[in-house]
């Protein structure tokens, strides 16, 4: 949610993509950060998390998209895991 604000605050486009719905939730939130806020929210130590999540978030909408394999992603999902370590937030 601060992130979909923080968003419309430095990407005055960003608003024009957003759906009806979403820009009607916009509001409920809180509508667009001001300054001040998003000042603020940069200081998160999670903001980078938070932002990356949101971009994420935004791609999943998206249509004509080639998926992955699944067996594919069953074969290197083991490597991954064993070569990178979870994100521990304390």
């Amino acid at each position: 949610m601060q992130a979909k604000r923080y968003f419309a605050f430095k990407d005055k486009l960003y608003c024009n993509t957003l759906s009806a719905v979403s820009k009607t939730t916009l509001l409920f939130q809180g509508y667009i950060m001001n300054e001040q806020e998003a000042e603020q929210f940069e200081k998160n130590k999670l903001f980078d998390l938070v932002i990356e999540r949101r971009i994420w978030d935004g791609q999943v909408k998206e249509t004509n998209y080639k998926m992955l394999d699944l067996d594919y992603i069953r074969k290197i999902m083991p490597v991954h895991l064993k070569n990178n370590q979870p994100i521990v937030i304390n």
